[in-house]
């Protein structure tokens, strides 16, 4: 094995020796246990006689910092402790984790199809060449955006051909690209949704650019509120975060009007397109303008946000410096042999039967969720549930949101206030909520943490 140690000059050769082994250990670059390489390649690597090596480590057994056995490595045998620092603080108790988590963004991750995806990734390795595990394009596999291509036409109407998609390491990644792209054109104000996932907003101001804020209501983002002048509008048509609420036909068209007005480009975010329940599923927006709107879309819901799969279809004209802003943030991070098993469940017909089944478990929570608090809560009116997996309760009007919050974390429920998604941080004029994800707690626990978040809603809302 190899390992890099530092000779001081101002020392014999067998103290200098001594010395780096011994700072090596202390230091934490060998570890209690640590094997050392031979002490005829050590002395190869260091540049000194055999003997001074084996002078140095018999030195060092006998301080007790190594141990050697007939026919074995020497390893490391005692780790001094750092008398020179101070005592660490008492750490504070570490939070407990809620037993009932309803704020988490992550779906319910014991429906990962495990068996399918195993044999996807299998089957990806046994058909790859060679040259499949090199840099590859910047845009992604073939494979898979092809495969991405033909699935986001069939069930979400976007106009799209495989050269102007482009995988991505989630959403994240996704906005890190488009902030970046919009942030070297120049261009600087962009319009976002208010309420919005703060993530996401800070993810842009990251890269440079100013956010205006736009309120959303029952029909989705105030199209008569878009500022002239904005570059950008980042939107959530389908089914808007947290607030549950589709963008109406007569916005949507409102919408790419004012694009087109304005010469900016449309982000439309489809996160969980897939999901819905109580009514058909909408076309994209990117339909209606498929030269200004960047249509995203993602497998976190569906398979795993740990998979770090999503794609973005964009405009021509943004096809290059969409790249180049790629390039700039690390270049594409997505695994070949993941997207190329992602590519085999698309084809196969496996990923649409996942969805289909996600799909059922999750209406049944939803609706569950939506008895639950009609029967024991009826102060509370549940919002923005026919699709997706985040519901918005609506406390009584006077309520103190973070104090509920606050409540529920005494008896172990995680929810989110509405106020956490707003810019500013105050409460939404449309009055308190919290914010629930019932898809986050695992299958066989989602009636008890119900029952949790139901008692516990009741009993603080009674106080």
């Amino acid at each position: 094995m190899d390992l890099l140690l530092n000779l001081r000059s101002d020392l014999g050769r067998q103290a200098a020796v001594e010395h780096a082994v011994r700072e090596a250990i202390v230091e934490g670059q060998l570890g209690p246990g640590a094997p050392l390489p031979s002490t005829r390649v050590l002395a190869t690597e260091l540049g000194v006689a055999r003997g001074t090596v084996v002078a140095a480590i018999d030195q060092l057994s006998a301080e007790g910092l190594l141990e050697t056995r007939p026919g074995s490595a020497t390893r490391v045998a005692h780790v001094p402790p750092d008398v020179t620092d101070d005592p660490p603080p008492d750490h504070p108790a570490t939070t407990p984790m809620p037993t009932a988590d309803f704020w988490s963004g992550d779906p319910d991750l014991t429906l990962f199809p495990r068996s399918s995806w195993s044999a996807a990734v299998r089957s990806a390795l046994d058909a790859m060449e060679a040259g499949a595990l090199g840099y590859g394009d910047a845009r992604g596999t073939l494979e898979l955006r092809v495969a991405v291509a033909e699935y986001i036409a069939r069930t979400r109407g976007v106009v799209v051909s495989p050269e102007r998609t482009l995988i991505t390491a989630g959403y994240a990644q996704t906005l890190a690209v488009l902030g970046r792209m919009l942030a070297e054109s120049g261009d600087r104000p962009v319009a976002v949704e208010d309420p919005s996932f703060w993530l996401h907003r800070d993810l842009l101001a990251a890269a440079g650019l100013d956010l205006l804020g736009v309120r959303v209501d029952r029909d989705g983002v105030r199209t008569d509120e878009l500022p002239a002048g904005a570059c950008a509008a980042f939107v959530t048509p389908g089914h808007h975060t947290p607030l549950g609420a589709s963008l109406s036909p007569s916005r949507r068209a409102a919408l790419v009007t004012w694009a087109a007005a304005d010469d900016a480009v449309i982000v439309e975010d489809d996160y969980d397109g897939e999901l819905r329940y109580d009514r058909r599923p909408l076309r994209a927006v990117q339909a209606l303008d498929p030269a200004r709107v960047v249509y995203c879309g993602t497998a976190s819901k569906s398979l795993a946000p740990g998979l770090r799969l999503s794609w973005c279809v964009v405009p021509p004209r943004l096809l290059e410096p969409a790249i180049r802003a790629l390039h700039t943030i690390g270049g594409p991070s997505v695994s070949v042999v993941e997207q190329l098993a992602l590519a085999g469940l698309l084809r196969s017909g496996r990923y649409d039967r996942q969805v289909r089944r996600i799909r059922g478990e999750y209406h049944r929570r939803r609706d569950m969720l939506v008895t639950a608090v009609e029967r024991h809560i009826p102060m509370v009116s549940v919002e923005g549930v026919d699709a997706g997996l985040k519901a918005l309760l609506r406390l009584p009007p006077g309520s103190d949101e973070r104090a509920v919050v606050d409540h529920l974390a005494e008896r172990s429920v995680a929810v989110a206030p509405l106020s956490a998604f707003q810019i500013d941080g105050s409460v939404a004029p449309s009055g308190p909520a919290i914010v629930v994800n019932y898809g986050r707690p695992y299958g066989h626990l989602y009636r008890s943490a119900l029952d949790q978040l139901v008692a516990g809603l009741a009993a603080v809302l009674a106080d």
